[in-house]
C-alpha cells in the first residue's frame, strides 16, 4: 500500500493499521521521518529512489538462492493490493 508522504501521522497510522501489513518497504529519503512504530508487526526494509541501494536492492543483487521469488499459489480473485486515496 502507497503512502503519502504528505500524510500526517494520523493518517499514515490509520493506513497501515487498517492493511495490517507483514512486509513495509520505504524509501532511504523517507525512513528517517516516518515513524516506524506505525509498522509494529511488520519487517521493514528500505530501498533508494534509483533503486541501486538499500535492503530491498542488496537482496535482489545477491543472486543467491534467498533472491528466488517464492512459490505460492495466489488465486485470481485474492487481493494483493489495496489504494488508499482518502
Amino acid at each position: 500500500m502507497p503512502l503519502n508522504y504528505y500524510a500526517i501521522a494520523q493518517e499514515q497510522r490509520y493506513i497501515v493499521e487498517d492493511c495490517a501489513p507483514k512486509i513495509a518497504v520505504v524509501s532511504t529519503e523517507c525512513i528517517d521521518t516516518i515513524d516506524r512504530s506505525i509498522f509494529e508487526g511488520a519487517t521493514v526494509f528500505t530501498i533508494a529512489p534509483d533503486g541501486r541501494s538499500g535492503d530491498v536492492a542488496g537482496w535482489a543483487g545477491s543472486g543467491g538462492d534467498d533472491a528466488a521469488a517464492p512459490d505460492l499459489d495466489i488465486g485470481d480473485r485474492a487481493p494483493a493490493f489495496i489504494l488508499y486515496t482518502g
